[in-house]
């Protein structure tokens, strides 16, 4: 008798309460994330192993030599060669290694006492109504040619898509402030203040909010910044519920205004703080025209990668929200990248291949010519653009650990073969605003 759960964590808890430890191999487990989990999925720590656990490694092929039958991926698919080439698996370079912040910062540590990080983990969860493991981030999904229309349906407000890593912040109180990647990795932040009022009589507590790291070159410097653009928590209140135009002036009000006064007033000293704190500015679309500009783009010290699009009226929504869009000039697709081997030209030399693969496809979605370049990434987390026919390599995801899922990826395909031109764009925004003049 088999009994289906509702998702790849909670039937992985079943099992360790049935046969303790569990599964106590990481790659098992990371190998059961990328196979059955979604985009919201992270990583599963694995328990310490029983006494009785001899350690293995008794693969035959080197990492690099994963046999692929004649036919590359039409053989693969039909006949499951990636299936069976991948039945045991080298733990993957990096899994158990300590996580590491977007960039190297005084003041910035990994937390990875196990219970610490879990009780950080599940009180950020609960503060956002998240009732799956993992990251409980909203995720926006691609603008493509079958929810473009949204954006003038209903009230809408706009910024531009920077080029950063996403981390959420929990603020606790002073000295407890967390940071959380998208793989739910937890950072413990020191020596950065957010007083309650400008006199610093007291600290912020229990306050929940969105944001990204961007890195600002200023002066041919480089500054580290953290953008808040979305509150979830202020002060145990779950502001959340609020209207978005609401939850950005709670930002601007009482959290990064009120530290800036505290700044000026030498109450905070600023060269302390591992990183400076600003408010993501959103408009209303009609500005959608200045900021696909040159001269906007320009003004901005660092690299824009896009629009976000956000509702002005829902609430905060965890996971994957498709009402929250993102366009992109050109789109890509973050890929898990497996160069193999093919040994079964005879009277050949072996053939390297450049297999792509997305979460919830067991055979390769796509193939990219192979470079020796592409070595170093192999088994890595990657960002490709599609041009000339082909996928090209744009940079490794270190913030990532599992690929796009297969449903992100189609609608990339989609976006892709029915481009949202940035013409098109605009002239949507441009009838939308001239038939409510009328």
């Amino acid at each position: 008798m088999f009994i289906l759960f509702s998702s790849i964590d909670a039937t992985i808890n079943i099992f360790s309460k049935a046969r303790p430890p569990g599964i106590y191999k990481q790659d098992y487990l990371n190998e059961l994330l990328k196979k059955y989990g979604d985009e919201t999925s992270t990583s599963i720590p694995a328990p310490a192993r029983p006494g009785w656990c001899l350690t293995n490694s008794d693969d035959e092929d080197e990492p690099n030599e994963r046999p692929v039958g004649t036919g590359g991926i039409k053989r693969a698919r039909n006949n499951n060669t990636f299936e069976q080439s991948n039945k045991r698996f080298r733990e993957e370079p990096g899994t158990n290694s300590t996580p590491q912040f977007a960039v190297s910062l005084p003041g910035v540590t990994p937390i990875c006492l196990q219970s610490t990080m879990s009780t950080i983990q599940l009180k950020c969860q609960r503060m956002c109504e998240w009732n799956r493991r993992g990251f409980p981030g909203s995720q926006p999904v691609s603008m493509d040619i079958t929810n473009y229309m949204t954006i003038v349906q209903s009230p809408y407000m706009v910024s531009w898509k920077a080029d950063g890593t996403r981390y959420m912040m929990l603020i606790e109180d002073e000295n407890k402030i967390y940071m959380f990647d998208r793989d739910n990795n937890v950072f413990g932040i020191s020596h950065l203040r957010f007083p309650k009022d400008a006199e610093c009589t007291s600290h912020l507590t229990n306050t929940l909010i969105d944001g990204e790291l961007v890195i600002d070159n200023v002066n041919e410097t480089k500054v580290p910044r953290y953008l808040i653009y979305d509150i979830i928590v202020y002060e145990n209140e779950n502001v959340g519920k609020k209207p978005f135009r609401e939850r950005l002036d709670i930002i601007r009000r009482l959290i990064v205004d009120v530290r800036n006064k505290a700044i000026t007033k030498g109450l905070i000293d600023r060269s302390l703080d591992p990183f400076s704190i600003r408010n993501k500015d959103f408009w209303d679309i009609s500005t959608v025209h200045k900021l696909v500009g040159t001269k906007f783009q320009a003004q901005i010290a660092h690299e824009v990668d896009g629009l976000i699009f956000q509702p002005e009226l829902d609430p905060y929504t965890p996971g994957r929200s498709p009402r929250v869009l993102k366009w992109k000039e050109d789109n890509t697709i973050d890929f898990r990248l497996k160069i193999c081997v093919d040994k079964t030209k005879i009277g050949q030399l072996p053939e390297k291949k450049a297999f792509l693969f997305v979460n919830g496809m067991q055979t390769p979605f796509a193939t990219m010519r192979y470079s020796y370049d592409l070595r170093q990434y192999d088994n890595k987390i990657i960002e490709c653009s599609y041009r000339d026919g082909q996928w090209h390599f744009h940079r490794q995801r270190t913030d990532k650990s599992f690929p796009n899922a297969k449903e992100t990826a189609f609608g990339a395909i989609e976006a892709l073969q029915h481009p949202i031109t940035k013409e098109l764009l605009c002239s949507l925004i441009d009838e939308h605003l001239k038939h409510n003049m009328h």
